[in-house]
């Protein structure tokens, strides 16, 4: 009778463990992951055109180089959406022509003041030093009216990864400002915004939804830019060098969110 009460005693325990054990997994389940790069369904742009976050992009497309940024090639078949309506960014390598192939859209809409959010799946991080992605908004004038966030070391491995940057309204004598940083995830996700409004810009960067933050820089300068403009993400070659280790290079935007 006793050995019963015993053996009772142990399954009720183990039942119990077993439960918290289950229960906590659960909690710990991240947000939706990515399919991977080899099993994903891949949906490629028609005419250089598709839908992200609920909106219509351009994807660059250009067998020749192009001078910015970098000086690269750029493919229509390194960017793609995913079932799960992902946007994944490829750094590749033609093998035919040995050429590196770099992946960039740009909306169609133009966007003005407001919260711009990125929800990136991706060790940017631990970007070879010779690979920059880039979140930013561009007029089409070249040093002027643009707002990045970019993680690059800009060929110098020993260089920080984390780079905010404001270019003065067009016309303006004011100088281009920019802040940068180092920074190390401890998972494959990361959220990276910027606030523009007509006297400054706020940037902001966190490991994840509940606002565990990697870093936030507050600019502000009366000769912020007044335009509307279009939002452009892209993953290319710095000073069209190569990968150094060779590998090529995936990121995916999760998400793209803008709240007036």
């Amino acid at each position: 009778m006793l050995n019963c009460k015993i053996y009772l005693f142990l399954l009720f325990t183990l039942m119990t463990l077993f439960s918290c054990k289950r229960e906590l997994v659960a909690l710990s389940v991240p947000t939706a992951k990515s399919t991977p790069i080899k099993t994903a369904e891949k949906h490629f742009a028609i005419n250089n055109t598709l839908t992200f976050s609920g909106r219509k992009w351009k994807v660059t497309n250009s067998p020749n180089k192009r001078k910015a940024p970098g000086n690269n090639y750029w493919s229509n078949q390194s960017v793609w959406v995913d079932e799960n309506g992902f946007l994944h960014l490829v750094l590749t390598k033609d093998p035919e022509s040995n050429k590196w192939y770099c992946a960039q859209i740009s909306s169609d809409e133009k966007f003005g003041n407001g919260t711009y959010e990125f929800l990136i799946e991706g060790r940017v991080d631990q970007l070879d030093k010779n690979v920059v992605l880039g979140l930013f908004k561009y007029s089409g004038v070249d040093y002027y009216d643009e707002i990045d966030i970019e993680f690059a070391k800009w060929g110098d491995a020993k260089n920080k990864n984390l780079h905010y940057t404001v270019y003065p309204e067009e016309n303006s004598k004011a100088s281009i400002w920019g802040a940068s940083t180092t920074f190390l995830l401890d998972d494959r996700y990361s959220i990276h915004r910027f606030t523009r409004t007509k006297t400054d810009i706020k940037f902001e960067s966190y490991y994840d939804l509940q606002g565990r933050k990697i870093h936030t820089q507050l600019y502000s300068a009366p000769t912020l830019s007044k335009k509307e403009m279009p939002i452009y993400i892209n993953l290319w070659a710095f000073n069209n060098l190569p990968p150094s280790d060779q590998m090529e290079v995936e990121i995916i935007i999760q998400k793209f969110t803008y709240s007036p």
